[in-house]
Formats: C-alpha cells, sequence, structure tokens
C-alpha cells in the first residue's frame, strides 16, 4: 500500500537545499549496483553532495554520522529495498509538450483523445 502524500514528504525533506550536503539513507535492504549479486541487511547509504560516499552497517552509520540532523536522515523501515545507483530513466518526454492542455480531463480520455 503506497502512500504518494508520505513519499513527497519524504522526498523533499531529503532533497530540500537548506538541509546539509549529507544525506543518511537507512534501509532493511541494500542492493548495490556493484558488486554484483550482493544484498546487503540493515545498511545505510550515506550521500554527500549528491554522490553516493559510502555503503555500511546500520549501526555504524548511526555512530559515524551522529551529527546528521534528523531532517537529513531516511529511516526506510522494514519493507524498504535501496537501490543505490539505481537511475529512473522511464519518461514521458512526449507528453512535456502537452503540458498544460487539457488539463481538466482524466488521464485516457487526454491521452487517446488530445496526445496521441
Amino acid at each position: 500500500h503506497r502512500r504518494p502524500d508520505k513519499i513527497l514528504r519524504v522526498a523533499r525533506r531529503l532533497f530540500s537545499t537548506m538541509s546539509t550536503s549529507k544525506k543518511l539513507l537507512f534501509g532493511k535492504w541494500v542492493v548495490p549496483v556493484e558488486p554484483s549479486n550482493t544484498v546487503y541487511l540493515d545498511h545505510c547509504v550515506v550521500v554527500e553532495n549528491d554522490i553516493i560516499a559510502d555503503i555500511l552497517p546500520a549501526s555504524e552509520a548511526r555512530a559515524k554520522h551522529s551529527g546528521v540532523p534528523e531532517a537529513d536522515r531516511f529511516e526506510g523501515g522494514q519493507h524498504h529495498v535501496l537501490l543505490p545507483g539505481f537511475v529512473n530513466c522511464h519518461t514521458h518526454s512526449a507528453m512535456t509538450l502537452m503540458r498544460g492542455i487539457a488539463d481538466d480531463l482524466p488521464l485516457m480520455p487526454w491521452l487517446t483523445e488530445h496526445v496521441w
């Protein structure tokens, strides 16, 4: 069950320009791109200046980075997987040309009657 409002709040908090440049993302499972076929249990991804700086056990990260403000920490919980290095390239660039056209329509009529 997804909660988009919660996801948006977390994303805004994590990537706010008002916060520090270091973010801590904790996850039950962390599946890095490298090394392949690797899954870390209860780990933390440290992001500094938009670059993955470290992946380490959550307990070690909490001790090593205890000065990072709560606003710059994301606790993924027991049902989240972190995929550091995975870039979402799924875009709808064709739709950006139609931005603002027939915005009052439901999705399918907008797509079938105005976009395509």
